[in-house]
């Protein structure tokens, strides 16, 4: 059971602030969790917060040659979102700390879409393995993914999970003030 605030009035008010509200938090509680983690903040709004927080910090860069590729070969254009390549490395990261020890094949199949083909029935197509091969090696060269030495494949390591967890635990912090405003 929600409270009788509106998520969209929610998600207006941390536009402007890198934030994200968790469903958890607009239920009323008696305590205060402070040892929140990635799996108590809302996807979506995770994701679009942590990609604003990527870009301010200059922590990944946006390649030159990303203004002129499309996501996958069944897409006719390219992303119109001008931070996309954020978007799709702050997705990267929480896929990573769900399912650890996942590859590029892994990750082109979560981002697979249909192919439209007219009349023809539609087909699955993979996305771009190039994109995300880039952005893992730039996780990887601030230190918070890294390849398993025993399984194929990238995990997070304690200074990506660190990092992450503690972006969810501030949101969660903001959230809970907003919500007792």
């Amino acid at each position: 059971m929600y409270c009788n605030m509106n998520i969209e009035c929610l998600k207006k008010e941390f536009t402007d602030d890198i934030g994200v509200f968790s469903k958890r938090l607009l239920e009323p509680a008696p305590f205060v969790r402070t040892n929140n983690c990635i799996k108590d903040v809302d996807a979506e709004l995770f994701i679009s917060a942590y990609a604003k927080y990527l870009k301010l910090h200059n922590k990944i860069t946006f390649p030159k040659w990303c203004n002129f590729v499309k996501t996958g070969k069944g897409r006719k254009l390219a992303p119109l979102n001008e931070d996309w390549y954020f978007v799709k490395a702050s997705s990267i990261l929480r896929r990573l700390y769900i399912h650890p020890d996942i590859g590029v094949g892994f990750l082109r199949r979560q981002f697979s879409y249909k192919q439209r083909r007219g009349v023809a029935p539609n087909h699955t197509s993979l996305a771009s393995g190039k994109i995300l091969r880039s952005i893992l090696q730039q996780l990887e060269n601030i230190g918070y993914v890294e390849q398993n030495p025993k399984k194929k494949g990238r995990r997070l390591t304690t200074k990506g999970e660190n990092a992450i967890n503690n972006f969810a635990r501030y949101i969660n912090k903001k959230v809970y003030k907003l919500e007792k405003q």
